[in-house]
């Protein structure tokens, strides 16, 4: 199983999350990949059955409140990713705000399987994170099948 924990960070609080989730996905997998969506194509996307994809949250308090621009654009970029499950999840100031649903919904306009979404107040960016992931893993695991010659792991 292919694991990809794609971020956009600011100031590494949303690194520091992926790398978390990251580690938590090797428990499970040795293939693990954690990087900027700066230096992901969208063919290396294209690869991953499990697609974690996190964002920090921009905006001013209640104005233009959502996911980072360079995480909406990377995702808007992707081609069909059918059979690939995923995640999102979000690091925040004050309040996440729309920023998780906006992420959930530009993966499964992808064609992701969206099994979750977890988000994380700055202060305390760790918090959670390593459940969410174990979590994810978990259903990804179950729903993954025997694989064949290149191909994507069976859905139900």
């Amino acid at each position: 199983m292919k694991v990809l924990v794609a971020y956009d960070s600011r100031k590494g609080t949303t690194r520091a999350v992926a790398e978390r989730i990251a580690l938590v996905a090797q428990g499970t997998t040795p293939d693990v990949t954690v990087s900027h969506v700066g230096a992901i194509s969208p063919g290396e996307a294209a690869e991953a059955d499990v697609l974690f994809l996190g964002a920090w949250t921009q905006g001013l308090f209640l104005i233009g409140v959502g996911p980072s621009e360079g995480a909406v654009e990377w995702a808007q970029g992707l081609p069909l990713l059918e059979g690939t499950l995923g995640a999102a999840f979000c690091t925040y100031g004050l309040n996440a705000r729309g920023t998780l649903p906006a992420l959930t919904s530009l993966l499964r306009a992808k064609g992701v399987e969206v099994l979750g979404s977890h988000g994380t107040k700055h202060r305390n960016r760790l918090a959670g994170v390593e459940d969410f992931a174990r979590e994810i893993m978990a259903q990804a695991r179950q729903r993954s099948g025997p694989r064949s010659s290149g191909d994507r792991a069976l859905r139900p």
